[in-house]
């Protein structure tokens, strides 16, 4: 068969397997329970990066730009299939028409069911972020972000929805011409009116000290656009849309503030700075997430494993594996559970060796969520 004809094939069965995820996302899992409570679900060939899990079950995330077919999102399903997610079409490259994900920086899913993925962009296009409705199966809408500062450009990382004000608030850093520094920064995008605006938080009392920024930068691999990995900024919001949390990845504290004062553009920045609150202490994470109860999640970096802040207990590590080597990203489930990614090989080579082919080198997983 000629490459036309393979290429015809693969997509073929991608469609395929596309087309029967609803069905098999009603399926029930049958993960490998660990002594440790851990329960892996899945162990893929290729480096997944964030996690969602819609109402209905489906496991979403983004991958590394070699995984197989190039595919950008992908599902994974209860037998363990992966797929590309929602379709070919827009799980691939961005095409003439405007279908498809450059390279997906950061995914969360609103309330209401909607999977909202920051696409970096590219110098033929605009970073933007894509709305998919994930109950209908159908593209809600792509917003670009046209008003960009003109020397730096903002490196989303992490973004969040507020369904109730209808602003998109993201944290990252602006790149510079040099592209070894970056400025920290929130970002809130009207959904309305496609503005955006910039709120630096390059001040000292929400940087870790040299000494995490080193541990942590051990802790992961630099980023492909050269990113120092500990200004990573992971950032949640709460179920009733009242509270944004955010802390750096290299720091061991973190910090809320109201969406009431984020989303008001009357708020000079400098003076929105001084309404934000320090929260607590946290472990060295890439990714957190809040549950109604006001319970922080986190994945321990260097623990391996996930932990939770409690308001009245403080942190402390919940689940702990050797197979949670250096965990991702997390996203709270409806079902009670926490979904884990594991980008971080677990055979004795490094990420940047590990391509597609290498046998089971990443892992899905999930733990129990506090009742």
């Amino acid at each position: 068969m000629n490459t036309a004809g393979t290429k015809a094939l693969r997509l073929g069965v991608a469609v395929l397997l596309a087309a029967a995820s609803t069905m098999a996302a009603a399926q029930a899992w049958k993960p490998e329970v660990r002594q440790t409570g851990v329960e892996v679900l899945a162990k893929l060939n290729y480096q997944p990066k964030q996690v969602v899990v819609t109402p209905k079950g489906r496991v979403i995330f983004s991958l590394r730009a070699y995984a197989p077919e190039n595919f950008r999102l992908a599902e994974v399903q209860p037998d363990g299939n992966v797929v590309p997610y929602p379709n070919p079409e827009w799980s691939t490259d961005t095409k003439p028409d405007g279908k498809g994900i450059h390279n997906p920086v950061g995914l969360t899913l609103s309330s209401t069911g909607v999977l909202w993925i920051a696409d970096k962009g590219s110098p033929k296009q605009l970073p933007q972020f894509v709305g998919w409705d994930t109950a209908a199966n159908k593209l809600v809408g792509i917003l670009q972000m046209k008003n960009r500062p003109k020397r730096d450009t903002p490196l989303i990382q992490n973004l969040v929805m507020d369904t109730q004000r209808k602003k998109i608030y993201a944290a990252g850093v602006e790149v510079g011409t040099s592209q070894q520094t970056g400025l920290p920064i929130l970002v809130v995008y009207d959904v309305e009116t496609k503005s955006t605006r910039f709120i630096s938080l390059n001040k000292a009392q929400f940087q870790p000290s040299q000494e995490l920024r080193n541990l942590a930068r051990k802790s992961t691999e630099v980023s492909a656009e050269n990113i120092k990995p500990e200004l990573n900024v992971p950032i949640t919001i709460d179920p009733a849309n009242e509270w944004v949390y955010f802390g750096f990845m290299g720091g061991r504290k973190f910090w809320r503030v109201k969406a009431d004062d984020l989303a008001n553009e009357a708020i000079e920045p400098a003076d929105l700075i001084l309404g934000v609150e320090y929260v607590g202490s946290k472990p060295i994470s890439n990714s957190m997430a809040v549950d109604a109860k006001g319970r922080v999640y986190f994945s321990d970096e260097m623990n391996n494993g996930v932990g939770v802040y409690e308001p009245k207990g403080g942190y402390r590590l919940l689940a702990k594996d050797p197979i949670l080597n250096a965990p991702t990203s997390i996203a709270i489930a409806s079902d009670g559970y926490i979904y884990v990614t594991v980008a971080r090989p677990q055979k004795s080579v490094t990420a940047e060796k590990a391509l597609p082919g290498d046998a089971a080198s990443y892992v899905l997983a999930r733990v129990k969520q506090l009742p």
